[in-house]
């Protein structure tokens, strides 16, 4: 996670300009068709943890108050913190099918 991107890229752990967000692609069956329980890793490049947290779950909520397919009970919830990785979990809603547990394991390389 990083924000050297540029602006349109800010937000691509989320969404996509394509439809190529990290989450969205779950909730879309892009990866994960046919499960129930998948997982997601992340590189922290800057800043942390706790701060990337935040951030995430602020464009979930920005997202879910415009986008019927997003909602708020899908941001991030905290399983465990450490200096060097962190853990948490979400659930993913989808359209046609069972919503989605979604692990999601951040490695911390700063």
């Amino acid at each position: 996670l990083t924000d050297r991107f540029p602006k349109t890229r800010e937000k691509e752990y989320v969404i996509g300009d394509c439809k190529n967000g990290g989450i969205e692609r779950y909730k879309n069956e892009q990866h994960g068709k046919g499960l129930n329980i998948c997982g997601m890793i992340g590189f922290i490049e800057q800043k942390d943890s706790k701060y990337w947290l935040s951030q995430v779950n602020k464009w979930i909520k920005e997202i879910a108050a415009t986008d019927k397919f997003w909602n708020n009970s899908e941001i991030l919830k905290k399983t465990q913190i450490d200096k060097n990785y962190a853990s948490f979990v979400s659930n993913a809603k989808r359209k046609l099918k069972q919503d989605l547990e979604l692990n999601h394991f951040w490695i911390d390389i700063t």
